[in-house]
């Protein structure tokens, strides 16, 4: 199914209750056998409710000041430059605003596929740029290679190791590292071993959540998310989102 002007006009349309009685019959019919064009309904819903937010209802305001402005410097007939500089600012509002709108969509919908979600939502861990002095010379070494991005060290360091205790910063790196050569197994379990009353404990949820994700198990995915909504930390709104997200997927 193409996204059209013309699909995005039928929707909005539909939503708004204008179709004649035949295009709204015809439109619902196509719904129930498309479920590609259910999932996009499902988007312009998201959007129009989003659009009621009091960021677009200011920036709305803002819009029609500046229109109502114009207008009244247009009845005067004042063409000083700053009557030319009011219209540019008028016109700079509105690009402002299509650009809010196009960009709140994609921050909405990244994608309408799971791996395409994983895609959007996953970064590696940050590393810190200078490796720390006072840890186990194995973990030292870990450190160093995951900074450079050299995830296959990272790994067999590791797992040549007799004695596995590592930081929680550290298993981080470890199950990055799993996660980046595509090993979900060994990564969930890497994640699971962060201790809840660590400072990294909301990290490890947010990253064991994206291993469920990446192998496409959602019951797993999604009741870890919870546990991060739950904790109410830095990965809460980035949680809701993705919440979403996987809640739409799952309607087609």
């Amino acid at each position: 199914m193409k996204r059209t002007e013309d699909l995005f006009d039928c929707i909005d349309r539909y939503l708004a209750n204008t179709l004649t009685s035949k295009e709204q019959s015809d439109f619902e019919k196509e719904l129930v056998k498309n479920q590609h064009l259910r999932l996009e309904v499902e988007k312009h819903k998201a959007l129009k409710n989003a659009l009621i937010d009091d960021e677009i209802l200011n920036f709305k305001k803002d819009l029609k000041e500046i229109h109502q402005e114009v207008e009244l410097e247009e009845k005067r007939e004042f063409r000083s430059t700053l009557f030319r500089y009011t219209g540019i600012a008028a016109v700079f509002v509105i690009l402002i605003g299509i650009a809010a709108v196009l960009y709140l969509e994609n921050r909405i919908y990244p994608s309408d596929t799971l791996e395409g979600l994983y895609a959007a939502y996953y970064t590696p861990f940050p590393s810190v740029s200078n490796v720390r002095i006072g840890i186990a010379d194995s973990q030292k070494n870990i450190e160093e290679k995951y900074v450079t991005d050299a995830y296959d060290e990272v790994i067999r360091i590791y797992e040549s190791l007799e004695d596995k205790g590592m930081t929680d910063e550290i298993l981080l790196y470890i199950g990055n590292s799993y996660l980046a050569k595509n090993d979900v197994p060994n990564a969930v379990s890497i994640f699971k071993k962060v201790k809840r009353s660590d400072g990294y404990y909301e990290d490890a949820l947010w990253y064991l959540a994206l291993a469920y994700l990446k192998t496409e198990d959602i019951s797993n995915a999604l009741a870890i998310l919870n546990k991060v909504i739950d904790y109410n930390g830095k990965y809460l709104e980035k949680a809701k989102m993705l919440k979403e997200n996987i809640r739409v997927l799952e309607i087609e």
